[in-house]
């Protein structure tokens, strides 16, 4: 889910404001056919504000105000303007809208907090939704987190005003879609993605939270791609089952995108240090993910570091890790080489350490053939690494780190470990 229109930032109390959002997969599009002719998805939403002026996160719930959402009813007419459905949320399309009203608690109106907030857009129910998968993937999709298939939006800063809404629009009239406002109008065009502990999901944002902001303009670093959510997943099934491999290890996330998963090592394990990577040209976005997420600087060191794979020179600033993760890192069969000669040179062997490294990887088929996907498996084993397809072994001592996620995503979550 993304953010179709930009929201008016500075908002009266007890008025109603009209947001829209669409529905896309991890590489921009979106099947009309999973939503036409009746499938429906209904949204919810929540006010979250900065626990600390010095981070973005971690996110709270607003403890001073109440939000209420309803189905969208402006009936202006704009081309460009949605049909009003009766649904806050989806209706047999990929295109969405609702209505949002923020209130002061009754004891806090006086004394309600400033400062920015934040609307946190999650999937709340689904009817019909995805159409073309089959009745028993269609239970599983209703007996699953609702999260893993849609993914929430946290869209902000917004303002709270005091003043009343007459001033902006003719009439006071504040949920018209965006192109009725004066185009001097403060807007709102920044979204993120919030990613919440394990034991922190049920609507409670009071603990530790990771906000990664995505930038689809850069091309395959710059968003969240599917094995980031498998290995997300398996990062948080690791620190339960598995804490001793993160637990005052060396932590490093390959070619990281947007560091989503080197962002919640640090949230969730207790390393002793995380290295990001990623190349030079997209650390940026890297780093800005990081500064967004400050607070986690206090927990670990944390660093973020150019990487160009099968440079030397550039693996050894990074160290010698005990655990790689990498996620959807198989794009370009000409990279296979110094994809493998990096995996040598950051992976703890044998000679280097008492425990050898584990490198786990988030593999999603796309382009890749057979014969191709055999080429690279085969490179590692003949640089000395043994491979386990996890997904294929259920009584494999690593099977319990394999979210259902996998399964649904069509994600295969492998493991190599050095030989000598």
């Amino acid at each position: 889910m993304n953010l179709r229109s930009p929201l008016v930032q500075r908002v009266s109390i007890d008025q109603w404001y009209r947001a829209e959002v669409f529905l896309v997969n991890e590489i921009g599009l979106f099947k009309r056919a999973d939503i036409e002719p009746d499938g429906r998805v209904d949204l919810g939403c929540e006010l979250l504000v900065p626990a600390s002026a010095d981070s973005l996160t971690p996110l709270k719930q607003d403890t001073t105000c109440d939000l209420t959402i309803r189905p969208s009813t402006w009936a202006g007419a704009v081309e460009t303007s949605l049909p009003n459905t009766g649904v806050a949320g989806f209706l047999a399309s990929g295109k969405g809208s609702f209505e949002y009203t923020i209130t002061p608690k009754h004891h806090c109106q006086q004394t309600y907090q400033r400062g920015p907030r934040y609307l946190r857009i999650y999937c709340q129910h689904v009817e019909k939704f995805p159409q073309q998968q089959q009745q028993q993937q269609q239970q599983h999709v209703h007996a699953s987190p609702l999260d893993d298939w849609i993914l929430p939006l946290v869209i902000g800063p917004i303002e709270l005003l005091d003043d009343a809404p007459g001033t902006y629009l003719n009439g006071g009239v504040t949920n018209a879609s965006i192109e009725r406002w004066p185009p001097t109008t403060a807007m709102v065009h920044s979204s993120y993605r919030l990613f919440s502990s394990a034991d922190n999901l049920a609507g409670n944002h009071t603990n530790n939270n990771v906000a990664i902001h995505e930038s689809w303009e850069s091309g395959i670093p710059g968003k969240i791609w599917d094995s980031a959510l498998v290995m997300l997943q398996m990062l948080e099934r690791m620190v339960q089952y598995k804490p001793d491999y993160i637990t005052g290890k060396h932590v490093l996330d390959l070619s990281a995108g947007t560091g989503l998963i080197g962002l919640s090592v640090a949230k969730d394990a207790q390393p002793s240090r995380v290295t990001i990577t990623e190349l030079g040209e997209a650390t940026d976005l890297i780093k800005s993910n990081v500064s967004l997420n400050s607070y986690l600087t206090s927990k670990c060191p944390l660093v973020v570091q150019d990487l160009l794979w099968g440079d030397e020179k550039q693996a050894s600033v990074c160290g010698k890790a005990d655990l790689i993760l990498a996620s959807d890192v198989l794009y370009e069969s000409e990279f296979f080489e110094d994809l493998v000669k990096s995996f040598l040179h950051l992976c703890n062997n044998k000679n280097s350490s008492s425990v050898p490294g584990k490198i786990y990887i988030g593999y999603k088929r796309r382009g890749f053939d057979v014969e191709e996907e055999t080429r690279f498996w085969t490179l590692c084993r003949q640089h000395h690494f043994d491979i386990t397809l996890l997904n294929d072994h259920p009584s494999d001592e690593d099977a319990c780190l394999v979210p259902p996620l996998a399964t649904k995503s069509g994600v295969q979550l492998y493991r190599l470990t050095p030989s000598i």
